[in-house]
């Protein structure tokens, strides 16, 4: 969708959001590192960030990709 991310540092999301580069992420149930977080990305080029947001999605998460990958690990194995 080319939005900039806000997401926990939690689960997989640390692998999908690169902290400055296409989104902010933050502390899991830490409110003031929501709130900080939100604060970035108010003062940041959310068009920039969501622009690099649709770049590293289509580059590294692209179902094509993600499936060359599987299959790359499975011959690998």
């Amino acid at each position: 969708m080319a939005k900039p991310i806000l997401a926990s540092r939690a689960g997989g999301n640390p692998e999908q959001v690169r902290d400055g580069e296409n989104g902010f992420l933050f502390e899991p149930k830490n409110p003031k590192d929501v709130a900080a977080a939100i604060e970035k990305l108010m003062s940041s080029d959310r068009n920039a960030l969501g622009l690099s947001s649709r770049r590293i999605a289509e580059a590294e998460f692209d179902m094509r990709v993600t499936t060359q990958k599987i299959e790359e690990l499975y011959e690998n194995l």
